[in-house]
């Protein structure tokens, strides 16, 4: 009997594994930290909001901004009617931010309202209440 040939096994291996190309992280420049607002400051901002699309006839009117936020007309006529109140006013609410840094800032909605239903700006500015 003759020695039988030895059988060769081939294995087919895959590829060598390769390291990812290394990545350059970069650094992003973060924004800068802007204060919160109050709500009565978001609430009158949304009023400019509203009112400027009405302007350009993307709104026909508050009751379809009503219907489009999903609120009452009512609501609606309390968010419009904080834009009866003075500039000046309107400038503090808007500037105070959360911390309530100025007399404006520190009054409620409620309050600013019943301001606002003054029957001029003077009349506005004279019941604002002032100090701290």
């Amino acid at each position: 009997m003759t020695p039988a040939a030895p059988k060769v096994l081939v294995l087919e291996l895959p590829p060598p594994l390769r390291r990812p190309p290394r990545v350059e992280h970069t650094r992003v420049p973060v924004a800068p930290r802007v204060p919160p607002s109050s709500p009565v400051a978001h609430t009158l901002a949304l009023a400019h909001q509203i009112q400027a699309g009405i302007d350009r006839g993307e709104l026909e009117d508050r009751a379809e901004a009503a219907r489009r936020l999903g609120v009452t007309r009512t609501r609606m006529s309390q968010v419009m009617a904080l834009l009866a109140l003075a500039p000046g006013i309107q400038e503090q609410v808007l500037a105070s931010g959360a911390s309530g840094t100025t007399v404006c800032g520190r009054l409620s909605e409620r309050r600013l309202l019943t301001l606002a239903r003054s029957p001029s700006w003077h009349e506005q500015l004279r019941r604002l209440p002032t100090g701290g």
